[in-house]
């Protein structure tokens, strides 16, 4: 076979590839699919099988629908973390006037970065503090390989 008929059959391949990735995408989940949901507590993963009801929509709409337990334990998790981190003596709410503290990941060089009005463009890990001592207990409270894990999960999708 010479290189254009190998590269048109590979083409070929990807095409049919890519459409059958848009089909899974477009169609999940149906009826009796399998799929995973973080209870009420917020602790508890629970298997489901989609019938269409309230309920099944209802965890699609705010996004509590999952292929598999790693995803919704990795969601879950990182939610836990957020929700730790306003609990944290100083968290308080954006405030333009006043002087923000602040975090941001660095996933590249797996570390957190602090300081004053870091993290002002919003994103999952806006939590802002009163003071820069307040945000670095909070990161040792809640423990920055948390922290990175959740940041992971939430920007690349690593479980």
């Amino acid at each position: 076979m010479n290189k254009l008929a190998q590269l048109e059959a590979k083409y070929a391949e990807l095409g049919a590839e890519i459409e059958k990735l848009k089909a899974e995408k477009t169609e999940w989940p149906k009826v009796k699919d399998s799929y995973f949901a973080i209870d009420a507590s917020g602790i508890g993963v629970h298997l489901l099988k989609w019938c269409g009801d309230a309920n099944d929509r209802g965890f699609l709409n705010i996004g509590n629908c999952f292929r598999t337990r790693e995803e919704a334990e990795a969601e879950r998790d990182a939610r836990l973390v957020v929700a730790e981190l306003k609990r944290q003596p100083g968290a308080k709410k954006f405030d333009p006037s006043g002087q923000m503290y602040g975090f941001k990941p660095n996933l590249k060089f797996n570390m957190l970065s602090y300081g004053r009005d870091f993290s002002l463009n919003f994103s999952w890990y806006s939590t802002y503090f009163d003071s820069e001592e307040s945000c670095k207990k909070a990161i040792v409270a809640v423990g920055e390989d948390r922290i990175l894990k959740a940041a992971r999960w939430w920007a690349m999708g690593e479980v």
